[in-house]
């Protein structure tokens, strides 16, 4: 019998799996770090493909598979165009969200909400920030991430430059 759940997700990277399927990795406060199979996200005709890209936050309706864990339905909730509309933004923001996936194991459920909750209070407040100067400093996120997860800024500058 399969488990669905609910669950509120900042998408971090996307794949292409199979012929019209997508390897979707995210990030909630619930459960952690999950991969997730989203069936035909890259079909033209498809309905989430928008809600399931890289730097959204998503509500996602999980389904435990056999094989898989697939993301049934997802309804975007933050698309953060302000980011996604200024290039030195989005490149802070990638950033970020390519560090916490390098930085977090999928099922490992030490300081998951931390991380979570750091990730999304930051990319709001790269969101709002209307100068340079107002921007967060990506060295802080990572100096707390790193704080979070317990690895030194050795790990985190090996794991970086790979």
């Amino acid at each position: 019998m399969e488990e669905t759940y609910n669950i509120k997700a900042i998408i971090l990277n996307r794949y292409d799996f199979r012929e019209s399927d997508s390897r979707i990795i995210c990030y909630s406060a619930d459960r952690g770090k999950l991969e997730l199979v989203a069936r035909g996200a890259k079909k033209i005709k498809s309905k989430s493909a928008g809600h399931l890209e890289p730097l959204t936050l998503s509500r996602l309706m999980v389904v435990h598979g056999k094989d898989f864990d697939y993301a049934g339905t997802a309804v975007g909730e933050n698309f953060y165009p302000e980011i996604k509309n200024n290039l030195e933004k989005t490149q802070t923001a990638i950033k970020a969200l390519l560090l916490v996936e390098k930085m977090t194991r999928e099922n490992e459920l030490d300081g998951h909400e931390d991380i979570f909750i750091l990730l999304k209070i930051f990319l709001e407040k790269l969101e709002g920030a209307k100068s340079v100067v107002d921007q967060p400093k990506f060295s802080e996120f990572n100096d707390e991430l790193a704080e979070i997860t317990g690895f030194s800024q050795e790990d985190f500058e090996e794991l970086r430059l790979k």
